[in-house]
């Protein structure tokens, strides 16, 4: 009973040490597989998904930002100026041009704003008049930021009132061209314009080139009687209500005894006379308004007076004073004289 006792002992022994060594070579072999990074084999798995690839395979579209975000605006206004000597504001001033031609002078403003979050880049700002371009400037606008400049110098001539266009683009990412339209009004005043004194004196045109064409076409420059003969005699009478530059009475063939008045100072401005020697004498009447010539008949010291209200009259007198007669106003195109009252 003993014996198989101790041999069971024996074979339970022999069991478990077998069964130890086999763990035990387990933990070996699991040890060294592992001991390194494994490997694994990539020749045909697919790259990772890009956004690109993410947003195509999902339907979405792919919205690529624009350049630039602006969004300009444009605006053209005339500089307006308080004068004191006439009581009024205006836009500029008049100037005589190189035609002998009234000109208006006047100065504006140009304003360009981006209102967008970007810089606009290379934004032109072109002024034209008439489709010539009268100033150009290109320049990169920041956000929210507003371009002032000041064109100063501008001239209209007297009888052409018309506007100008502002044209605003940005190149870089704005096809569309961003517009603004100012139009100026010539305040030329044709009905009684003794109120201006610089407008008054602009009326006598001595160097205009169609009032220069006359006295080369004339018989005579230096005889004053061919040349008041010669505008009697050319000159249709016609009354008028409107005031008319010389140029424009030998253009339309009529005038009046203003208009007559107007151009014979400015012929014999364009002669030999001085402007202490000739004047426009001017005068309001019941009937609306009185025009004549004075002038200093060289070498003598007598003054003639010229008037063609009733046909051409002219009369001699020993001074200007006698002369001028009733006149409110004596003027050229150098001086201005308020006269005082004779009542």
């Amino acid at each position: 009973m003993r014996k198989p006792l101790i041999l069971l002992l024996i074979a339970l022994a022999v069991t478990g040490s077998s069964i130890l060594i086999f763990l035990h070579c387990i933990q070996t072999v699991s040890h060294d597989e592992f001991d390194e990074e494994p490997v694994i084999d990539t020749s045909s798995a697919k790259p990772p998904l890009t956004n690109d690839d993410w947003a195509l395979q999902t339907n979405e579209t792919v919205e690529t930002p624009e350049k630039f975000d602006v969004s300009l605006e444009a605006t053209l206004v005339p500089v307006v100026t308080w004068y004191p000597d006439i009581g009024e504001s205006l836009y500029g001033e008049w100037l005589r041009g190189n035609d002998d031609l009234p000109y208006f002078n006047f100065s504006y403003t140009i304003y360009v704003t981006n209102h967008g979050k970007k810089i606009a880049y290379n934004v032109s700002i072109v002024v034209t008049d008439r489709d010539v371009a009268v100033f150009n400037e290109t320049k990169n606008l920041g956000p929210s930021y507003m371009y002032i400049k000041t064109v100063k110098g501008y001239a209209m001539r007297y009888d052409n009132s018309h506007g100008l266009y502002l044209h605003v683009q940005c190149h870089e990412n704005i096809p569309e061209i961003v517009t603004a339209f100012r139009y100026f009004n010539v305040p030329w005043i044709r009905i009684n314009p003794t109120i201006r004194p610089t407008l008054v004196k602009l009326y006598i045109t001595p160097q205009n080139p169609t009032v220069q064409n006359v006295l080369r076409l004339a018989e005579n420059t230096s005889d004053w009687r061919s040349v008041i003969q010669w505008v009697d005699s050319t000159i249709t009478y016609e009354k008028h209500r409107e005031w008319h530059l010389g140029h424009e009475t030998l253009e339309s063939g009529t005038g009046d005894a203003l208009d007559k008045a107007l151009l014979i100072c400015s012929l014999l401005r364009g002669m030999s006379w001085d402007p202490e020697d000739v004047y426009v004498a001017w005068s309001k009447t019941n009937e609306g308004q009185a025009a004549w010539v004075v002038f200093r008949k060289l070498p003598n010291v007598e003054w003639l007076k010229v008037g063609f209200t009733n046909g051409l009259v002219i009369e001699t007198f020993q001074n200007i004073e006698l002369a001028q007669g009733e006149a409110d106003i004596l003027f050229n195109d150098i001086e201005f004289k308020n006269l005082p009252s004779s009542s």
